[in-house]
């Protein structure tokens, strides 16, 4: 056996398993991170959704404030 089939032998022996090793671990961190993205997807959308309803809430409590403030300045002109 000379050198290169040395090699070659002790390359298939000893990095090939590990390779597929590798690929098999690669796969299953693929598989995870595509499940961690659409959870994060999922979040996001929850937030965009509730960034607007606070915003929503913000303007109808904004009005709230204009009318409070619409009475109180008109009572006021009525009391004196």
């Amino acid at each position: 056996m000379d050198v290169k089939e040395a090699v070659i032998a002790a390359f298939k022996e000893i990095i090939l398993p590990e390779l597929k090793t590798v690929q098999q671990d690669v796969s299953e961190i693929k598989g995870v991170l595509s499940l961690t993205n659409k959870r994060l997807d999922d979040v996001n959308r929850h937030l965009v959704d509730l960034s607007r309803r606070i915003d929503e809430n913000n303007k109808r409590l904004d009005r709230l404030c204009e009318a409070l403030n619409s009475l109180t300045s008109a009572a006021s002109k009525q009391g004196t």
